[in-house]
């Protein structure tokens, strides 16, 4: 576990871009030289990188493409995609569909469904919805990873709050509060089975929640730690 040495989180810009740069040599993820000369780009950024083929409804996608709610964007497999919407930043992995929803009800502003594959997002305040084949996340200005599968999904709540309704029993909520990857889970889809079970951090990096905020000007809780971890890699 690193030892936290939080600072203040008003950094300059200067900072800021030399934490975006950190991400890009650690995650190979994002050429600080294309952000906004103010340090964070504007709100309507939309996809802000990507490498191989990524799809968004069905066409092929492009940089500075805008991304907006009822869009359904699908990598293929070795392809990567990172775009902000509003002030919510996501990072797609290969191999993933997702879809963007408004909410059906109070409950949550909007919906991020993820069919299947691995997304790594962050959450401006307010409540949102993560939903999978076999859990529905509602969130509270998060940073969290989910990797998804038919059968069963991973969640890594980051940091932030959450409240967990497995899909085979939904009468069996739970709400989490962490402050760095305290209590990542499998939920799995057989009622027969243990629904939700501990599991270790993996597949992610502080790096990338770090670039993924600074795109939304923010910085992740973790700021000014000693050292920059990945999980799983």
């Amino acid at each position: 576990m690193l030892k936290k040495s939080y600072r203040s989180a008003d950094l300059s810009r200067r900072e800021v871009l030399q934490w975006i740069a950190a991400s890009a040599v650690l995650g190979g993820l994002l050429p600080w030289r294309s952000l906004h000369a103010a340090g964070v780009l504007a709100q309507d950024a939309g996809i802000v990188r990507m490498k191989g083929k990524v799809n968004v409804n069905g066409k092929p996608a492009s940089v500075g493409q805008l991304v907006k709610l009822g869009d359904q964007i699908e990598t293929m497999q070795d392809a990567e995609v990172v775009f902000v919407v509003g002030k919510d930043a996501y990072l797609q992995r290969g191999g993933s569909r997702i879809r963007l929803e408004n909410a059906s009800g109070k409950s949550a502003a909007q919906v991020l469904r993820l069919f299947s594959g691995r997304v790594l997002a962050v959450f401006a305040k307010g409540d949102s919805q993560i939903k999978t084949p076999t859990v529905t996340l509602g969130i509270r200005g998060t940073g969290v990873y989910v990797e998804a599968d038919p059968d069963k999904t991973y969640v890594c709540l980051c940091y932030g709050s959450a409240d967990y309704t497995p899909s085979a029993q939904p009468e069996h909520t739970i709400s989490q509060t962490t402050t760095y990857h305290d209590k990542p889970l499998w939920i799995y889809a057989d009622p027969n089975k243990e629904i939700m079970a501990a599991a270790p951090p993996i597949n992610h990096t502080d790096a990338e929640l770090t670039m993924l905020e600074a795109l939304v000007g923010r910085l992740p809780p973790f700021a000014g730690m000693e050292g920059i971890k990945h999980h799983g890699y």
